[in-house]
């Protein structure tokens, strides 16, 4: 996930975690728990993926793949998809690719 300069700034003034990752969900439509880490600093991405699901009814789909850490091993990881079809009430953005 790159974020652009103006990004960043939207990001700045969105304090809830939660909507941080559903303003990136929207603009690029999926992240992974290293994206919330590194680029949004959110330890427990997981757990706000959930809130999103739970509390806002947003239909978030959970895609396990395969990869190599930074040592070249295999590793195993998670990719959280918005599904687009089914939401339609956009937050941030018009809906796919706006």
């Amino acid at each position: 996930m790159f974020l652009t300069e103006k990004d960043k700034e939207n990001l700045k003034k969105i304090k809830i975690q939660k909507d941080r990752i559903l303003y990136c969900l929207e603009k690029f439509g999926k992240i992974t728990v290293n994206d919330c880490f590194y680029a949004l600093g959110i330890a427990a991405a997981p757990r706000r993926i959930k809130d999103l699901r739970d509390k806002e009814n947003i239909p978030i789909e959970s895609i396990p793949k395969k990869g190599k850490d930074r040592w070249g091993q295999d590793t195993n990881y998670v990719e959280y998809t918005l599904d687009t079809d089914e939401y339609t009430d956009f937050k941030y953005f018009g809906g796919k690719y706006a």
